[in-house]
C-alpha cells in the first residue's frame, strides 16, 4: 500500500504580543493511496490492483491565537478540504465529500514546563448522496447522508523537559 505524500505551506505572524494569525495551504496525493495491490498465494499466484478512484486533495486553513492573559491562550480556526472522490465513486465504506472544519480551544500555562489545553471541533460535510451497485451478492446501496457532521472534543497536556 502506498501512503499519500503531502506538501504543506504555512505562515505565522504575530501582530501584537497578544494576537497571532496562521494560514496553511496543503496538498495530499490520495490518487496513489486509492490504488490497492492484492496478491493471493495458492497453487497459482494471482494478483490484481483495485483503483478506488481517489483524487488528490487540497485544503486551506486559517486560524488565530489570542493571549487573553498571561496563563491563558485562546485558539480558533477554519479549514476547508475538497473531496477526495467524485460523488459517483462514494461508497458506504468511506462516505466522505468536501468538508468544512471549525474549531475553538484554549491552553493554560500551568507552569514553565506544563501546559494544559482543550478544544472542540466540528467537521461538517453537508448532504452526501450515494448510489452504488455492488454486484449480485451485495446489491445496490442508495440514499443520502443528511447534514453529515463529526464532533470532536479533545484534552491535551504538554510537558517540556
Amino acid at each position: 500500500m502506498t501512503m499519500p505524500q503531502a506538501v504543506m505551506f504555512s505562515i505565522y505572524h504575530e501582530f501584537r504580543d497578544r494576537l497571532a494569525v496562521m494560514a496553511n495551504l496543503g496538498w495530499q496525493d490520495w490518487s496513489e493511496f486509492g490504488k490497492v495491490d492484492v496478491t493471493v498465494v495458492s497453487d497459482t499466484l494471482t494478483s490484481f490492483t483495485t483503483d478506488l478512484n481517489y483524487k488528490d486533495t487540497w485544503h486551506v486553513v486559517s486560524g488565530f491565537q489570542y493571549r487573553l492573559s498571561e496563563p491563558w491562550l485562546l485558539t480558533a480556526g477554519v479549514v476547508y478540504d475538497n473531496a477526495m472522490m467524485d460523488e459517483k465513486d462514494i461508497t458506504p465504506s468511506l462516505p466522505v465529500g468536501e468538508t468544512w472544519r471549525f474549531a475553538v480551544g484554549t491552553c493554560y500555562d500551568w507552569s514553565k514546563n506544563v501546559t494544559l489545553g482543550g478544544a472542540c471541533q466540528i467537521s461538517w460535510g453537508g448532504d452526501l448522496d450515494m448510489d452504488v451497485e455492488r454486484g449480485p451478492l451485495a446489491g445496490r446501496v442508495s440514499g443520502t447522508y443528511e447534514n453529515g457532521a463529526l464532533h470532536v472534543v479533545s484534552l491535551n497536556a504538554e510537558w517540556r523537559f
